[in-house]
């Protein structure tokens, strides 16, 4: 690639939305396995050599789709509950986020598919972009009992984001014998005991955010939107 192409690639900021959002919608049609670097760079109108200048390879490009679909999910869910509650709580909010989640990937065929091929990626690159600052907000927030000396924080995020990827595919490849709501409770759940909040806490965070989804008008449209 030489270096005018490099310098006009640089100075287009909207060119790596346009990947990712060419990226997202091919990965949902036709699944992680299926979609080539290739296919994006044609509906883009560019060169293959220019999304791996941005992302590198495909799994990282898969995990940038993954974090961008559940930022978007977050801050429509945040939006739903101030304009039906008008107030907002934190590990409500993570709680619901979850939660959300996991009915997606149990309502949308599509969008779990594109979740467990992506597992069949490249494994350190699945691991590159925990939901670090989402912890430590929990931890600003909370005054969490952790020992940050030894960046327990971190060692939690990890713990949480493996636990994560090996629950929701057990569950649904039919490996765990529960009901939905069952496996929905305890993945949730879990991620507070990591961070070490009090079982009847935990308790009240579930039947706060099963009360709030109740209340929310939402739906799953295609593409790994919520409604």
């Amino acid at each position: 690639m030489n270096g005018r192409i490099m310098r006009q690639y640089r100075s287009t900021p909207e060119m790596k939305k346009r990947i990712l959002e060419a990226a997202k919608k091919l990965f949902y049609d036709q699944g992680y396995t299926d979609t080539y670097l290739e296919q994006i760079a044609k509906d883009c109108g560019i060169s293959k050599q220019l999304i791996t200048y941005h992302f590198q390879t495909k799994s990282n490009l898969a995990n940038e789709v993954l974090k961008d679909y559940l930022k978007e999910l977050k801050n429509t869910i945040i939006e739903k509950i101030y304009f039906n509650l008008g107030e907002y709580n934190v590990r409500y909010s993570t709680a619901v986020d979850f939660q959300l989640m996991l009915r997606m990937y149990r309502d949308d065929a599509k969008a779990y598919r594109f979740y467990k091929e992506r597992l069949n990626g490249n494994f350190d690159d699945i691991f590159s972009n925990p939901t670090l600052n989402l912890y430590k907000l929990h931890n600003r927030q909370y005054k969490l009992n952790i020992n940050n000396d030894m960046d327990e924080i971190t060692m939690i995020t990890y713990a949480a984001f493996a636990s994560n990827e090996a629950l929701i595919t057990a569950y649904f490849s039919g490996k765990i014998n529960c009901t939905f709501e069952q496996f929905s409770d305890y993945t949730t759940a879990l991620q507070f005991r990591l961070m070490r909040v009090d079982e009847k806490e935990i308790d009240k965070i579930l039947t706060e955010s099963k009360k709030i989804i109740d209340k929310l008008d939402y739906s799953f449209g295609p593409y790994f939107k919520i409604l």
